[in-house]
């Protein structure tokens, strides 16, 4: 297994709109040793984003309530932010190469967690490091 990430230098933007898959998200990325920000919806994350500038990685649900789904907030956010690295996930809604932003990564549900750890630190892996 690769090697934690240390919280100061990973913070992950989590949007999942279920509160349990949410708290059961946010302590296994915690457990992957990467900080951890909640949103419930697109709109909540994109005001997250507009706040900070140390998050890396967004990781969203593709179904959700609110004014746009996963595949349309991760658009946005590529457009805003082409260094931002990109995860989508469900359990049900697909979707095609073609619709999701270049570089992104689809992680179906219910989660290997085995696999999903190796995809995220495989993810962080191309952050460059921090100068602290």
């Amino acid at each position: 297994m690769a090697e934690k990430a240390t919280q100061a230098e990973h913070v992950v933007l989590l949007v999942e709109d279920e509160p349990i898959v949410r708290a059961v998200m946010v302590e296994f990325l915690s457990e992957q040793g990467v900080e951890v920000v909640e949103a419930e919806n697109a709109d909540k994350a994109l005001e997250v984003l507009n706040r900070r500038s140390d998050i890396k990685l967004l990781f969203t649900d593709i179904t959700m309530p609110g004014s746009m789904d996963g595949v349309a907030l991760a658009r946005e956010v590529h457009r805003r932010w082409p260094e931002m690295l990109l995860m989508l996930t469900s359990g049900g809604a697909s979707v095609t190469r073609n619709e999701m932003p270049a570089a992104s990564e689809f992680i179906p549900k219910p989660y290997d967690f085995d696999k999903l750890a190796e995809r995220i630190y495989a993810l962080m892996r191309k952050i460059p490091r921090s100068e602290n």
